[in-house]
């Protein structure tokens, strides 16, 4: 649902040995090797623009 939202404060979503990223090969998923394969949760990175992160708005996820 993220991913389909594409919301504007996203910047990688890491899940399940892939990573999700709204800016390289943006919202295609691709094979993760980081030091976590994060297989029992996700990791939701926002960018780091003040404007972004500070945004007190609902995520709008797809039903």
């Amino acid at each position: 649902m993220l991913v389909e939202s594409r919301d504007s404060r996203i910047k990688y979503i890491i899940w399940n040995r892939q990573i999700v990223s709204s800016s390289v090969s943006p919202w295609e998923w691709r094979s993760y090797n980081g030091p976590s394969p994060h297989d029992h949760h996700f990791h939701l990175s926002v960018k780091s623009d003040k404007s972004f992160y500070d945004l007190v708005t609902d995520w709008h996820l797809p039903e």
